[in-house]
């Protein structure tokens, strides 16, 4: 199983079910979202969508599940990615040099600051 499988299977369900605009949304074309939802289903051995003839309408039972987990990988995948972004960064950061503002000759506010 593999990550960008359980992508496709998240976007065609944000995408209502349409192959062709989850492959849109994911900069994919659509036989390759149709491939990898293939792929899901032959490896769990199971039907996830409900079909009316080539066309995808709705989860079965089992596909609400295999969602579920899907969605908890996806935001875990998510945070580790993001743990690792942290580590990277880490080094990485705003400064920002003020000093307080001042009254010109004339009385209007002048403010000075350097960003790095």
């Amino acid at each position: 199983m593999e990550l960008r499988q359980l992508e496709s299977l998240i976007k065609l369900i944000d995408c209502n079910f349409s192959v062709s605009k989850a492959a849109d949304e994911m900069f994919l074309v659509q036989s390759t979202v149709s491939q990898h939802l293939k792929k899901l289903e032959q490896e769990l051995g199971t039907d996830l969508f409900i079909r009316r003839g080539k066309r995808l309408i709705g989860m079965t039972p089992i596909g609400d599940q295999v969602v579920k987990h899907a969605r908890v990988t996806l935001a875990s995948v998510k945070s580790i990615r993001a743990i690792g972004q942290d580590h990277i960064n880490q080094d990485e950061g705003i400064l920002r040099v003020c000093k307080p503002s001042r009254r010109d000759d004339l009385g209007a506010t002048v403010e000075a600051g350097i960003q790095y």
